[in-house]
């Protein structure tokens, strides 16, 4: 894929769905006490919307649905996911830049080849999903993420104030 050079990487794009509360999202449904620190009324607010797409730092455009293996600073092998959500709460200081505040992942794990004329693994969900923070302030600083046929990489920290 071309280098995206209308958007910077690690922007993304909303998917124009009316703004809801926090539990309306797959991350609420997924992580209802994640954003405890936040008051009540901003959780039941339409004040959370999503994603449809975000910009890896290699340019590639990344959508709910996609595997990607993620690469931890101290882990031995990569972690196959699905992303699942992309994430803003109105008002964040990631929105006010077009970052995603979070991404929500499921995780999966590589089957045994198939029988199929490429004996290509197969990659199944488990029931794990992951809520990935992202620090906008600390863009560079990243994790490397790869499409299954492709390097790319996005920024995955922990948040120093809440989404």
């Amino acid at each position: 894929m071309l280098f995206n050079f209308s958007m910077s990487p690690g922007s993304c794009i909303q998917d124009n769905l009316p703004l809801r509360p926090y539990h309306a999202t797959q991350t609420g449904q997924k992580f209802p006490t994640a954003l405890s620190s936040l008051p009540q009324e901003i959780l039941d607010d339409n004040s959370f919307r999503t994603c449809r797409s975000m910009i890896l730092m290699n340019g590639d455009k990344c959508t709910p649905g996609q595997w990607v293996l993620i690469h931890q600073q101290n882990a031995h092998h990569p972690l196959v996911a699905q992303v699942k959500e992309i994430i803003q709460r109105k008002g964040s200081s990631a929105e006010m830049k077009s970052f995603p505040d979070a991404i929500l992942l499921q995780s999966g794990k590589v089957q045994a080849l198939s029988s199929g004329p490429y004996q290509m693994p197969s990659v199944q969900h488990d029931n794990a999903y992951l809520l990935l923070p992202i620090e906008v302030e600390f863009i560079f600083q990243f994790i490397q993420l790869s499409y299954l046929n492709s390097t790319a990489a996005v920024v995955f920290s922990q948040p120093s104030t809440p989404l």
